[in-house]
């Protein structure tokens, strides 16, 4: 079984919103419709939604959000991205999800996955003897080290890798993962991150640079050009 998960419950500091960026309109819609709408898939019988505990915004969304997945699980997010995740997991486990099981996981504030992306990265998941597997891309730019407003070097980009969402994991994998970084008070950056900390492979599957997350105002527009392309 694949079970997918959106991780909805950040609050969008760096944005600087009063709303959360996941709840933002483009194009009619809030971004997580959007990114809901991207996981629409026959391979899914439930989506498994992570919020956070005071979010006043997903009970008038849900009955919008439940038109895309007619199942939808809702789980409490935590202070930090990967107790978050270890929540949606809980609840999966729930369901009946099994540590062979897989959990798809992407971010609310990538709207734009393009299908292709999704079904391929979905084919591998049939084959692969890997326990998690993510979509990235190859890093194109010219990457500067700099402090205090000054270039220092250059840093190759040659076999660098930008991590995009969904990321997919065997279930119990990830759990094992998220007890090592809690012990070991890793800083996890992605789910990605704490399989590596514990020493398990992570298989690459090249995706489009058009999976872009919204991070800063300036997004919109393109993300809004690209909705609509997809569209």
């Amino acid at each position: 079984m694949i079970y997918p998960m959106i991780v909805a419950a950040g609050v969008g500091r760096r944005f600087g919103a009063a709303t959360p960026k996941q709840y933002l309109t483009v194009a009619g819609k809030t971004i997580l419709e959007h990114s809901a709408a991207c996981l629409v898939h026959p391979a899914f019988a439930t989506l498994t939604l992570v919020v956070a505990r005071t979010d006043p915004y997903i009970d008038e969304l849900l009955p919008r959000l439940t038109t895309l997945h007619p199942t939808i699980y809702r789980a409490v997010g935590g202070d930090e991205r990967w107790q978050s995740v270890l929540s949606g997991i809980e609840e999966i486990c729930r369901q009946g999800g099994q540590d062979d099981d897989w959990v798809l996981i992407h971010d609310a504030a990538r709207p734009c996955l393009p299908r292709a992306d999704l079904d391929k990265l979905l084919d591998h998941l049939q084959t692969t003897q890997a326990s998690a597997v993510i979509l990235a891309t190859a890093v194109v730019d010219t990457l500067k080290y700099a402090t205090s407003g000054q270039i220092n070097h250059t840093v190759s980009r040659e076999n660098l890798w930008q991590a995009l969402t969904p990321q997919a994991f065997r279930i119990g994998v990830l759990k094992r993962a998220f007890a090592h970084a809690s012990q070991q008070n890793l800083s996890i950056t992605d789910e990605a991150t704490v399989c590596e900390a514990l020493g398990i492979p992570v298989q690459i599957i090249p995706a489009s640079r058009s999976n872009i997350k919204l991070t800063h105002a300036d997004d919109l527009p393109l993300i809004e050009r690209l909705i609509v392309d997809l569209d």
